[in-house]
């Protein structure tokens, strides 16, 4: 049986929205691929205000297959996860305002010039899902590991230290900074959003 959030009867909270979301990233990353022309979306330090379209853009332009096929398998398991935890129209929303934040934030790192991909955004997501997991009564521990676990890897990534790094695994350099800008505007994001629904109560 999945979590619902409390005081909620099972089966009335509609993750369509959270599921629809993690489909759409899909797909747009796909066709984003298939066009090879990943250098029109990324975001570019140099841009400037002219092209914040690339704000949002940028998350949908992975820079190999095997970063697609990452990115696919992370939307997988991000959609699973939210429907689990019962996440619906105010965890998409949180999503939706924490997307160009997180890459807007990269202008912090003058290492990044340029930056493509799913994973600041996925790292958003996976904040947002704890948060929301934390502020119900039957999910508080499941958020809590989330959001450990999400701690746990941004300190193995030290963007801090290291925006950049080269991961052999992956054959490429990975913008850790993401990550980290990522994390935290979907965690602030889903905190300032989850407070305003309670204040209106």
């Amino acid at each position: 049986m999945a979590p619902h959030p409390q005081n909620t009867p099972p089966g009335t909270v509609d993750t369509r929205a959270w599921a629809g979301l993690c489909a759409a990233l899909a797909a747009a990353s796909g066709a984003v691929w298939q066009a090879d022309q990943a250098d029109v979306w990324v975001w570019n330090a140099q841009a400037g205000p002219t092209q914040a379209w690339r704000l949002w853009t940028a998350a949908l332009a992975p820079d190999s297959g095997i970063a697609l096929a990452a990115a696919v398998i992370a939307l997988l398991v991000l959609a699973v996860l939210g429907a689990w935890l019962g996440a619906g129209w105010r965890a998409v929303a949180s999503v939706l305002v924490a997307w160009p934040l997180g890459t807007e934030a990269l202008a912090l790192w003058p290492a990044i010039t340029t930056h493509g991909g799913l994973s600041g955004l996925a790292c958003s997501m996976w904040a947002v899902l704890g948060v929301h997991a934390t502020r119900q009564g039957g999910t508080r521990h499941i958020g809590a590991v989330l959001l450990v676990m999400l701690a746990a890897k941004l300190l193995t990534d030290q963007a801090w230290l290291r925006p950049i790094g080269y991961d052999p695994d992956w054959g490429e350099n990975l913008h850790y900074a993401a990550h980290l800008s990522g994390a935290l505007a979907g965690t602030v994001c889903a905190l300032v959003l989850r407070a305003g629904a309670t204040a209106k109560r």
